[in-house]
């Protein structure tokens, strides 16, 4: 039996994928339903000019996979907030997705890589890292973390699933 290597080579090249390249994710249009329930009393022509930061955000979480995604929703869950900035757990993180240093620091890499954390430090209270902030200094991820908890709408269902719609 003779096996064509040109054959198998092609079936391999046309099986390898970006993933990311087929996710769908449905942007927020004016971020109406967020002001509202946060309070924040913002006119909206004010909301329409974040909306394109936002929208920025929403096409870097795409370029991540679901299970990074993922693991940014358990790093917002955990969060501490400090009065400037708020605190990601590294290491509490780490234990409770059960991945091992090597794989958590893949998913870490991608997030940092894009903005979503910054760099790791050490603490008395363990590794950490700051979350990210929009480039106007916005704390959207605790904004929206907020808006999860006041409604019946899931950091999951926006972040992971890629539905900034709910936002409007």
């Amino acid at each position: 039996m003779k096996i064509n290597l040109r054959n198998i080579i092609s079936k391999l090249e046309q099986s390898v994928e970006d993933i990311t390249a087929l996710q769908t994710s449905h942007y927020p249009r004016n971020l109406l339903k967020i002001n509202e329930v946060l309070g924040w009393g913002v006119p909206e022509e004010d909301l329409l000019e974040n909306v394109d930061e936002v929208n920025e955000w929403v096409d870097k979480l795409k370029k991540l996979t679901p299970d990074t995604r993922k693991i940014f929703v358990i790093m917002l869950e955990r969060s501490i907030p400090k009065r400037d900035w708020t605190m990601i757990p590294l290491d509490e993180v780490q234990i409770v997705t059960t991945l091992d240093f090597p794989e958590f620091k893949k998913h870490f890499n991608f997030l940092q890589r894009y903005g979503f954390i910054g760099d790791a430090y050490r603490t008395e209270e363990g590794n950490m890292c700051d979350l990210g902030r929009f480039s106007t200094d916005w704390a959207f991820w605790e904004e929206l973390k907020k808006f999860t908890q006041k409604t019946t709408f899931s950091l999951d269902e926006i972040i992971v699933n890629l539905n900034f719609s709910v936002l409007d």
